[in-house]
């Protein structure tokens, strides 16, 4: 089923909610406006938010995490985030972080 990030979530109260490889694309204002329409369909002490994407910084930078945090910026206005930018991001958006999960020599991580 399709689904407008920027419009009220439409499955409410489930136990999970994934956003894979999303948030990346966004600047950190509609980033907020996602979560948000996440945050407002979820139960309280029952459903859980699950990000996957993109984590810079645990290792060295490689060129190609710099040339896709280039590229987001340029065609985007979005970005790939450090862990500390991730974690104030979606603390901001009203959720705590439990951890950062990283796949070894990927980049890719679960917040």
């Amino acid at each position: 089923q399709g689904y407008d990030f920027f419009q009220p979530q439409l499955i409410r109260h489930a136990r999970a909610y994934c956003l894979y490889n999303v948030l990346h694309n966004q600047n950190d204002g509609m980033c907020l406006q996602i979560l948000a329409n996440v945050r407002k369909a979820m139960k309280s002490e029952y459903s859980k938010l699950i990000v996957s994407s993109t984590v810079i910084g645990h290792q060295k930078v490689s060129s190609l995490q710099s040339g896709l945090d280039t590229t987001m910026l340029v065609v985007h206005s979005g970005r790939q985030r450090s862990r500390k930018q991730w974690e104030k991001l979606v603390r901001s958006a009203g959720f705590s972080v439990v951890s950062i999960w990283m796949a070894p020599a990927v980049g890719n991580g679960i917040v």
